[in-house]
């Protein structure tokens, strides 16, 4: 009977241990294939936003400067100043217009002085930059900041908020916006606001179908664990971003 005993003991044992082992693999690979995917999901966001500049860059400025050689041209053939001067005077008017398009298009690429700058002035950068290429009403408040904000959770902030303003201005068919941030002891809720239609949000599973967009976002907010709603109501809707101080949790626990 001992040796019944141990034989089984240790044959239990063996499954025990190749049950734990075969879900460490399984999860393992749950995770790599889940990481994969989120990859996936943001590459392709990159792709797309990378035609989307390859083509404002081809429509907006190539075509500009086309009519500015043309110009020249004129310069060039015609004696009479009146002509020269009306000409001159359209060149400074697209090459201005020229400048004001990749002033944008550059600081959607790379936002400058993320590092260095707080997040709320990053922003009122922001606003005051898409202002300056839409005829939507914009507003901007924030409250005094609670905690300082790392690099990388500051360009994720910044990237998702530059997509849903995109988003905004293309989609919902709004006047109005508004960006608040309010800082908290240890959290800091971003809450962009319009008058519009909306669009459909369905953050609640990862399996739910959403637009690149929408994805893009779902999948950057979970690299700093930062959480998303939407309330939509009849003539507006609101988007909050809740994000955590993660450093100021983990300190707590110790």
């Amino acid at each position: 009977m001992f040796w019944l005993g141990t034989i089984l003991a240790t044959v239990l044992s063996c499954v025990v241990i190749a049950v734990v082992i075969l879900y460490q693999k399984r999860l393992k690979e749950y995770q790599i294939t889940l990481l994969k995917q989120r990859l996936s999901i943001i590459l392709e966001a990159e792709h797309k936003e990378r035609a989307r500049i390859a083509r404002e860059l081809h429509d907006g400025v190539c075509s500009e400067l086309l009519c500015v050689i043309n110009y020249l041209q004129i310069i060039k053939l015609y004696q009479d100043k009146k002509t020269k001067k009306d000409a001159l005077k359209q060149i400074k008017k697209i090459s201005l217009n020229c400048y004001k398009q990749l002033q944008v298009l550059s600081y959607h690429l790379a936002p400058p002085h993320i590092k260095d700058n707080a997040l709320e002035c990053i922003f009122s950068d922001f606003i005051n930059l898409i202002k300056k290429s839409t005829t939507i009403e914009f507003s901007y408040h924030y409250t005094d900041a609670s905690f300082q904000i790392k690099e990388k959770e500051k360009l994720i902030l910044y990237r998702v908020v530059q997509e849903l303003v995109q988003n905004i201005i293309k989609h919902s068919s709004a006047s109005k916006v508004s960006l608040k941030l309010v800082w908290e002891q240890d959290k800091l809720i971003i809450l962009i606001s319009d008058n519009g239609v909306g669009y459909d949000s369905d953050f609640k599973s990862d399996n739910a179908k959403k637009g690149i967009g929408l994805s893009n976002i779902h999948a950057r907010l979970k690299e700093i664990n930062a959480r998303f709603k939407h309330i939509r109501e009849d003539n507006s809707n609101t988007i909050g971003i809740y994000f955590e101080n993660q450093d100021n949790k983990s300190s707590n626990s110790r």
